[in-house]
């Protein structure tokens, strides 16, 4: 069977038993999709589980992860965790058996992390995409037309800002401004080059100088960040 035709087995890792998922429905996101069966959803929680299966959309329910690799074939599983911790287990696992996962941002922590996934997915033909939903979006689809076809003329700067809210600087850019960053790429291509300024209580952050996070993301640099890219 080709790609074209093949149906597409997914899973769904919505373990309402833990914080930061967000209300970001990624749970629902192959919901109604052509040529895809969504044969389980993974979730330790077992208080309205029916309800939360037939939400999803699942054949299916299971307790855990290892729970479900281990009697299912599946060749997508979904992980839509916010949390920074909670993805490096199911995207290993994934890996390892040759499953392409879509997963909830931000991917990881650091760059070091991020490059062991893809050098492994690589090896092994697998896809990983990351939620950044926006550019789904016809506002944004319909700005990049527009930009390709000329009609807005040649653009000379984008401007993006993340929420500013109690989650600034480091955390607000790795929690909220992935999407920004990716809007730019989606718009843009790859960045050609990349600069930045980093400060907090308005001097230069120094080596060492870390904050808390309101988030469990782990340290952040930073109560203010302010990045230039060249595309």
């Amino acid at each position: 069977m080709t790609q074209l035709g093949k149906i597409w087995r997914v899973a769904v890792y919505y373990d309402t038993s833990k914080p930061g998922l967000g209300g970001h429905l990624t749970h629902l996101a192959f919901k109604g999709l052509p040529r895809t069966e969504i044969v389980a959803l993974v979730d330790s929680n077992l208080e309205g589980i029916e309800a939360r299966r037939e939400s999803v959309g699942a054949a299916r329910h299971h307790a855990d992860l290892s729970a479900l690799l281990n009697s299912e074939a599946i060749d997508i599983l979904v992980v839509c965790s916010r949390l920074l911790g909670e993805h490096a287990e199911p995207l290993a696992a994934a890996i390892a058996r040759g499953i392409h996962v879509y997963c909830e941002k931000p991917l990881t922590a650091g760059l070091q992390g991020v490059d062991h996934i893809v050098d492994e997915a690589a090896l092994r033909g697998i896809r990983i995409a990351v939620a950044h939903l926006g550019r789904y979006a016809e506002v944004f689809q319909t700005a990049k037309r527009m930009i390709e076809a000329g009609e807005i003329g040649r653009v000379l700067s984008f401007y993006g800002r993340g929420k500013e809210d109690h989650r600034g600087g480091g955390e607000d850019m790795l929690v909220l401004g992935t999407h920004i960053l990716d809007l730019a790429c989606y718009f843009f291509g790859k960045p050609l080059h990349v600069s930045a300024d980093i400060t907090y209580e308005g001097k230069p952050i120094k080596a060492g100088e870390c904050l808390e996070t309101a988030e469990p993301i782990g340290p952040g640099a930073g109560d203010e960040v302010w990045c230039s890219y060249q595309f």
